[in-house]
């Protein structure tokens, strides 16, 4: 009877010694990871466009790649509509709660996207803002083109293209974009130095196709313009579908999408703006990489070129 106690005791004995030594394998192991810098370091990423197979697809895979690269924990969020704002703000509060180290995500002058990034930044998350910039947004990094520039180089080429005698019409997505004013601006700063150019009407088409296509349609109809610049890589997309069935207007338009390419290969469109997309993603996990072991950033601002791209330059 003596020796079944003393038999279940020893083993009881075990078990504990076992369950401890475990514990403390995995007390280590955990201190290990958390000794390791990167390990912990989440970057939430908000996308405004899932899966468009031109711009924001390769911004992504930008994103993707320097998370494998510098070992940092990427993720990477898309509201369920696009270009949605709402959810947007939605999803940075999500990644506030969820204490992200870090928040990467094109500006927006919305109603309320500021505030909600000022809050995160009060809680000591990181903020990247991409591909588009914020007016009064100060404390962060913006990675991206120079979209001034960018409306000045399509100004440039129209009046080349026109002799200096273009009538435009002009296609952009959402006033509450920063990036597309400042391409706006630059296009007037070189159409108002010429007194034979003229910007006839500017549309905007809320990343609507079928917006896009109506725009389109009315500018061909109107007798006065003979150019037409989309802002934004949609405007590109969305026109070459019906193109071949419209007159032929000198048509410049942002980023090297499928269609924009096919476009330009076929002579519907004069010329293409081209951004470094996936640069523009790589880059910033990049330079959060950097900030992570420096605590700064290199700078305010990380420029990426930009390119005009015509038939000839394909070949």
């Amino acid at each position: 009877m003596k020796t079944g106690r003393y038999s279940t005791v020893f083993f009881i004995l075990i078990v504990l010694l076992s369950f401890v030594s475990c514990r403390g394998k995995q007390t280590v192991a955990a201190k290990a990871a958390d000794d390791d810098p990167f390990t912990h370091y989440r970057i939430s990423c908000i996308i405004p466009h899932k899966d468009d197979g031109s711009y924001w697809s390769f911004v992504v895979q930008g994103l993707q790649q320097g998370g494998t690269d510098f070992n940092l924990d990427v993720k990477v969020y898309y509201p369920s509509l696009n270009y949605d704002n709402e959810q947007m703000i939605d999803l940075i509060r999500m990644s506030i709660a969820a204490k992200a180290d870090a928040i990467v995500l094109p500006g927006s002058e919305y109603t309320g996207y500021q505030d909600i990034l000022q809050n995160a930044k009060d809680k000591g998350i990181t903020v990247v803002l991409i591909d588009t910039p914020m007016r009064n947004f100060t404390g962060s990094l913006y990675v991206g083109s120079d979209n001034f520039n960018a409306g000045k180089l399509i100004g440039q080429k129209v009046a080349e293209l026109s002799g200096k005698k273009a009538v435009i019409g002009v296609i952009s997505g959402d006033p509450e974009y920063y990036n597309l004013e400042m391409r706006l601006e630059g296009l007037k700063s070189v159409v108002n130095q010429h007194p034979s150019m003229k910007i006839e009407e500017i549309q905007y088409d809320h990343f609507d196709y079928l917006r896009i296509q109506d725009i389109y349609k009315k500018y061909v109809q109107n007798s006065k313009i003979n150019t037409v610049i989309c802002l934004e890589g949609t405007g590109g997309m969305a026109i070459y579908p019906v193109i071949k069935q419209q007159p032929r207007l000198k048509i410049i338009a942002f980023d090297d999408s499928q269609e924009g390419l096919l476009a330009l290969k076929e002579h519907y469109y004069c010329g293409l703006i081209v951004q470094q997309k996936f640069n523009i993603g790589y880059y910033a996990i990049r330079e959060l990489n950097d900030f992570r072991k420096k605590g700064r950033f290199s700078s305010d601002r990380l420029i990426t070129p930009v390119e005009y791209k015509d038939a000839a330059s394909q070949k």
